[in-house]
């Protein structure tokens, strides 16, 4: 039995405010199911666990729905490798672990690429099922299908789906997507739903660290060691394929007889898939599908290694969601995650719309004509050699910091650094030489920002990023601990201004570029329940809503900067200078929403963990920090001590809001997705898609006449994101919406 925590309540706790009646009434709670339904694509009829049911809230709580919500009638299918170099010989021993490598459909360097995928279908499992620690999925039907007929397979999956009566499209089951997907996209197939099994086991497992025990997770399968290949050149077109047409860049051709297996018995090619077994798919238009080596069910592959342990990694995942605390969110975050993932990986594929020739004619304005390698460009040389005059130095390179700060220090510029915003203070510190310092200080912001531009987006970086009028980066889902989307290549999250300006949309067609209004304050007023600041946030403009409210109520926020500064104090602390003197405003305003953050804040500097609403967990810390933290015996160690102990809670007070904002971003990407996959413009599917997401900001292109559309699936979606995570909430959750030819006009 595990002992009680009593002592560790406070620290520990899940970070989800009881709501006040005035706000959220009873429905909420069913309100908000219905939503995480439509998103999740649930059954109609939605049975509660009678073996845990007895211990949850009752369902008028604030809390998201308290009874498990199970996905009986879904139809997964479980994606695994099944030939490939290693795979038989090198999985399921002791001597040879399965490898998260090989389980991703990856091969290591040398070897050859997986050959076969193996297809299991089976129905989603009951939560009464998923208690039963035996339990293992009844296999409906396992394909056996060639790499090369694999894109055909799903798609033809996917279309089978749509047509059905009830149009449910299965949930793919794979360890990584950004290993699967571009394989089916090289052929044009994207799928609906996917459950990617080492983002949700990266979720899970931090979860699993809180000490409330709300998740209880063993990884089955550690794919945490499973890595992006580094491919930045892009992607070659896919050329338009006939039947008995030889394929130009080796056998991965749809019409290609399937190569032969020593460890299944072959089939008479003269027999169609359909004579040998009635299930086995029919071909996809266009595209046929060649005699399988083993058409219809398959006996052999479920007992696979691979499939094997794939199997057992998603049944951990399921049943730690199901018997959470929060089985509902839970299951919501593991679906938008990997609709996320979905995102990222077509945004790599197809990549955003780069016009070069405009990247380069600007280059040219802004630094001169291309350097020869090992040389500047013109204008950064010119710069250069101007410094140098200034400084009196002639051998100066101003490319090294250090070299630059003697320079600056020498000639009496009283700087610690070179950064910017220091030159910049430095130069305003005295306002009878404020000229005479900014003449100095000017030259070397300048080569400073023609240098960030030259090296990080420069020529060098469009050859290497840039391929066939698309930049295509590589994105992180998830990358930071919040739930933020990282970069591993490309640099996409940090496009300056003079880039932004060479995304242009191809001819015919028009970019979106759209961006939620003060999402954070919005996300902050919904968790806290504060009504007023939900009040100031009716409407595009927060931070004027705050203003106005202050000025009714006597209170020192009336000027919208003022406003703007209050609410960034409540998110991310900080008792100094102006903020200080605006807190106590702050907080007359906005009790609930002060009190809120300054206990995730609490919680932090005790060394606890919180959550985001949907239950992404905060990392934990480590001994270093408890050692520092307890650490007392000097002046100086106690203020180590202090000073660390708020850092940990000025990211535990950001963590919550700035999570459940990345998590509304999702949500929102993936109905926006969802409606661009499904809804037809004149019968014909539509042709827009996401191209490009940072932060709270999703930029789209498509053809000038799904413009309108886009628009509305872009605000409808925003708002359905919204009522996916809180249900019905007095708080407006605004998008911007700028249609544009470049992406320097959306900002």
């Amino acid at each position: 039995m595990r002992p009680p925590r009593i002592f560790m309540r406070m620290s520990v706790l899940w970070i989800t405010p009881r709501a006040p009646r005035n706000i959220h009434d009873a429905r909420v709670s069913n309100e908000q199911n219905a939503h995480i339904r439509r998103f999740y694509d649930k059954p109609r009829h939605i049975q509660p666990s009678p073996a845990s049911s007895a211990n949850r809230p009752p369902a008028t709580t604030n809390h998201a729905p308290s009874h498990p919500v199970t996905d009986n009638g879904r139809m997964y299918v479980l994606l695994s490798p099944a030939t490939g170099a290693g795979i038989t010989a090198q999985t399921g021993t002791p001597a040879h672990p399965v490898t998260s490598a090989i389980a991703a459909g990856a091969s290591s360097r040398g070897a050859q690429p997986v050959t076969s995928w193996g297809a299991f279908h089976f129905s989603a499992p009951t939560a009464e099922q998923l208690q039963d620690p035996t339990f293992i999925p009844r296999i409906t039907r396992a394909d056996r299908v060639s790499a090369a007929n694999l894109p055909a397979y799903v798609r033809e999956v996917e279309r089978q789906a749509a047509d059905s009566a009830q149009a449910r499209f299965p949930r793919w089951i794979w360890a990584d997507t950004r290993h699967v997907d571009p394989l089916l996209l090289r052929r044009g197939v994207r799928v609906h739903l996917c459950h990617d099994l080492r983002l949700v086991q990266r979720i899970l497992v931090t979860a699993a660290t809180h000490p409330s025990g709300f998740v209880e997770y063993s990884p089955v399968l550690d794919l945490s060691d499973v890595r992006e290949a580094a491919e930045p050149q892009g992607y070659l077109p896919v050329a338009r394929q006939i039947q008995g047409q030889e394929e130009l860049f080796g056998a991965d051709f749809l019409s290609a007889p399937a190569a032969p297996d020593s460890s299944t018995t072959p089939t008479s090619t003269a027999q169609s898939p359909t004579a040998s077994s009635p299930d086995f798919l029919e071909a996809a238009p266009h595209e046929p599908f060649a005699p399988q080596l083993a058409a219809g069910p398959v006996t052999l592959l479920p007992e696979h290694p691979v499939v094997r342990v794939l199997m057992r990694e998603w049944l951990a995942q399921a049943r730690a969601i199901s018997e959470s605390r929060h089985p509902e969110r839970l299951r919501l975050l593991a679906a938008a995650e990997s609709a996320g993932a979905l995102v990222a990986a077509e945004i790599g594929y197809y990549g955003i719309p780069f016009n070069v020739q405009a990247h380069h004619e600007h280059l040219c304005e802004l630094l001169g004509p291309r350097p020869v390698p090992g040389e500047r460009p013109q204008k950064m040389q010119e710069l250069a050699e101007q410094i140098q005059r200034m400084l009196f130095m002639p051998s100066l390179n101003p490319d090294s910091p250090q070299d630059l700060l003697r320079a600056l220090q020498s000639a009496g510029v009283s700087v610690k650094s070179t950064r910017s915003w220091e030159l910049k203070s430095w130069a305003e510190a005295i306002p009878a030489q404020r000229q005479k310092r900014w003449a100095l200080i000017d030259p070397i912001l300048r080569y400073k920002k023609l240098y960030r531009i030259w090296t990080a987006n420069g020529w060098t970086w469009a050859d290497t990023w840039v391929s066939e009028g698309a930049f295509r980066p590589h994105l992180e889902v998830g990358g930071a601990a919040t739930g933020r989307w990282g970069a591993s290549g490309g640099g996409a999250l940090q496009l300056p201004a003079e880039i932004r300006q060479a995304v242009q949309a191809p001819e015919g067609q028009v970019l979106t570029v759209t961006d939620g209004s003060q999402i954070e304050p919005r996300i902050l007023a919904a968790l806290s329940r504060d009504e007023a600041l939900a009040s100031a946030g009716r409407g595009a403009d927060l931070y004027a809503g705050i203003a106005e409210l202050a000025r009714l109520k006597g209170v020192g926020l009336t000027e919208r900067s003022h406003a703007k500064v209050g609410m960034l104090a409540i998110m991310y602390g900080g008792r100094s200078g102006e903020i200080g003197a605006l807190l106590p405003h702050v907080a007359a305003l906005f009790p609930q929403a002060m009190e809120f953050t300054e206990r995730a804040a609490r919680i932090g500097e005790s060394g606890g963990q919180v959550t985001t609403f949907l239950g992404r967990t905060s990392p934990p810390v480590d001994e270093r920090f408890r050692e520092i933290v307890a650490d007392r015996s000097s002046p100086a160690a106690e203020s180590r001590a202090v000073s660390t102990a708020r850092a940990h809670g000025r990211m535990t007070r950001n963590f919550i809001v700035q999570g459940t904002a990345a998590e509304w971003a999702l949500c929102w990407m993936g109905a926006v997705r969802s409606r661009l996959l499904s809804e037809r413009i004149f019968g014909m599917p539509m042709r827009t898609r996401i191209v490009y997401f940072l932060h709270d900001e999703l930029l789209l292109c498509g053809p000038d006449l799904e413009a309108d559309r886009v628009e509305r699936i872009v605000r409808e979606g925003a708002a359905e994101a919204a009522r996916l995570l809180f249900g019905r909430v007095p708080v407006d959750f605004p998008v911007s919406v700028v249609r544009v030819r470049n992406y320097a006009e959306g900002k």
